[in-house]
């Protein structure tokens, strides 16, 4: 039976996450679906037909980005060729707007409509992306509440889906109503397979997603470890190597008691006593895992310049912004040091309401982001776009 045809464009790994999980429900409910586009694993091993790499693109920072504009320029080409040839019935952009807003942009003018999933962070720099939004996406499927008044008030149709993040993990709550999985059983469990001391504190050290990010942070973290280490000679670690990157992205050195995992981010955010964790969507793993955190994060001198003369909130990661307030310590650029995050850690390690406050915190969070309904959420707004009532 055939179905309808989608192109899918996911640049970066979270997005490749998200929209896997889509392309999934939306081939439960369309059996006969067909979609092509940009996409990485996740989105190939659910049946996309990958006419780019997502990992040949991902790239964060104004600046850095130039170095991926010959390859992103080339998919870009691709991909509306493809689209002006096939003829798709949906085009879904999902999140990754230095591209998906241009490749909007090329569906409109083609004539075809334009489901964005994932909205650019317009509501915090670079509003003026609003102007093309309203004028080449037909509706925009946002994943925070507070996003729908915004593009309202720009009159432009908006569908709040609830946050993905929550198809792939439970909440922290408190614990002695942990969810299954999440309780101390599961901690316990997580620390004995990695051999770790149940009675010494764990800090996890997350350096991010993209190679561009762990080049600047993994020398960052290596260094804090080895001031924590000096500082609290029983304190464990234990960093999180992102799906995607290498094996040896994340060297580390022979003398350094430090272990890396792959993998197992929610499990070790879960069992960690405190966290570092570069700014993005980790930190919004961390808060519902309910893991007591500092965020950092370092970019070159000149995006960082750029980005703070637009940047229009106060706090920048996605915890702090969506945690009812701020939840944790931001250190960013030249405050983000090895002295600064090896003491912001031990004031946590120290802190013993850091872990309730954040567990309390992660079912507030929770509750706001709509609960694990993201994936059908969307392909219920596809599917009024495709099949609009009569």
């Amino acid at each position: 039976m055939s179905g309808p045809t989608l192109l899918i464009s996911a640049g970066e790994p979270s997005g490749d996450r998200h929209a896997a999980r889509f392309l999934q429900a939306f081939t439960r409910r369309h059996p006969g679906t067909r979609a092509f586009g940009l996409g990485g694993p996740e989105l190939r091993a659910a049946g996309l037909e990958a006419l780019a790499r997502s990992e040949d693109l991902a790239v964060v920072g104004l600046v850095e980005v130039i170095s991926k504009l010959p390859a992103a320029l080339r998919a870009l080409r691709l991909l509306s060729a493809a689209a002006a040839r096939r003829r798709p019935d949906l085009v879904v952009p999902v999140d990754f707007p230095d591209f998906n807003l241009r490749l909007a942009a090329r569906a409109r003018r083609l004539g075809l409509p334009v489901l964005y999933y994932v909205s650019p962070q317009v509501w915090a720099w670079r509003e003026s992306r609003v102007a093309r939004i309203r004028r080449d996406v037909k509706r925009m499927a946002v994943v925070f509440p507070f996003e729908v008044e915004f593009y309202r008030r720009h009159g432009i149709r908006v569908d709040f889906v609830g946050h993905p993040l929550l198809e792939e993990m439970e909440p922290a709550g408190p614990a002695s109503e942990a969810p299954p999985g999440t309780g101390a059983a599961a901690i316990q469990d997580f620390r004995a397979r990695h051999r770790l001391d149940p009675s010494r504190p764990l800090v996890a050290l997350f350096p991010g997603s993209r190679p561009g990010e762990v080049a600047r942070h993994w020398p960052l973290l290596v260094r804090t470890a080895r001031r924590l280490i000096a500082a609290r000679p029983g304190v464990q670690l234990a960093a999180a190597r992102a799906p995607g990157l290498p094996d040896q992205a994340l060297p580390v050195p022979a003398d350094l008691p430090l272990r890396v995992l792959a993998g197992e981010e929610h499990p070790l955010l879960r069992a960690a006593d405190a966290a570092a964790v570069a700014a993005g969507t980790a930190t919004l793993e961390a808060l519902l895992a309910g893991c007591p955190l500092v965020v950092f994060y370092r970019t070159s001198a000149l995006t960082f310049a750029l980005m703070k003369r637009s940047v229009k909130v106060r706090q920048v990661s996605l915890a702090n912004l969506v945690g009812g307030g701020r939840v944790a310590r931001e250190l960013l650029q030249g405050e983000a040091t090895p002295e600064a995050l090896a003491a912001e850690l031990g004031k946590l390690l120290d802190d013993p309401s850091a872990r309730p406050a954040m567990r309390e915190a992660a079912l507030r969070t929770a509750a706001e982001l709509g609960g694990p309904r993201a994936s059908e959420e969307l392909t219920r707004v596809a599917g009024e776009m495709l099949w609009p009532a009569s």
